[in-house]
This record gives C-alpha cells, structure tokens and sequence, in this order.
C-alpha cells in the first residue's frame, strides 16, 4: 500500500462464544386438565457453547506515516444448538433450539509501531 492508496482485505475466522439459555414457564403439569389456580411453573438453564464463523470484508486508508482508517462488515454465523426439554408426568417433551447470526459494520484506526 503507497501513502496515498485504499488498501481492501477479506476477513476470515472462527471463534467460540458461550451462552446461558434461560426458559421459565408455566401450565397445568398434570394428566387431567386443571384450572389456572393449579398451573405450576418451572425454570429450565443451560449454558451453550457455540462455533461462530466470521467473513467480512474491510478497507483501509492511511492518516498519516503510521496511522490509518479502517472500515470493516462482517457476518458471523452461529452454530444451531438443539434440545429436548422433558415433562415426563405429563408424557410431553419439548424441543427447542437456537440459532443465531450476526452483521457487523466498525470503524476504527489503527497506529502501527
């Protein structure tokens, strides 16, 4: 890159983040109907670990000898995470799952040494 140039770059990695999934519910926890008065309720947790992977793209432009600006989007896909929640006096499970990305524009500058 000369002095006075726009510099572009491709954005490629992975990461691991880690989550905590919180579930709170409420219903008639038996085999025969029940009125509201008789609905229980219960909390379900769970800590998830994802595999995130990130592409994107940035350019750069220099301010001065060691300074530049940079701009960069990036996508980050999120692994799918999947469960099954069981209720086992009422003969019912549950699945559920997560599945999550995210879009990203920064903006920042960059002093090299």
């Amino acid at each position: 890159m000369d002095s006075r140039g726009l510099a572009a770059y491709l954005l490629a990695g992975v990461r691991f983040a880690g989550a905590q999934y919180t579930n709170h519910y409420t219903g008639c926890f038996s085999p025969e109907p029940c009125a509201p008065s008789g609905y229980g309720s219960g909390t379900e947790e769970l800590d998830l670990d994802f595999t995130v992977w990130r592409a994107g793209i940035g350019v750069e432009r220099p301010l001065g000898e060691k300074v530049v600006i940079r701009a960069e989007a990036a996508y980050a896909m999120y692994s799918r995470e999947e469960w099954v929640t069981p209720f086992d006096d009422v003969v019912v499970t549950v699945l559920s799952g997560m599945d999550a990305n995210e879009v990203g524009l920064s903006l920042g500058l960059a002093r090299y040494f």
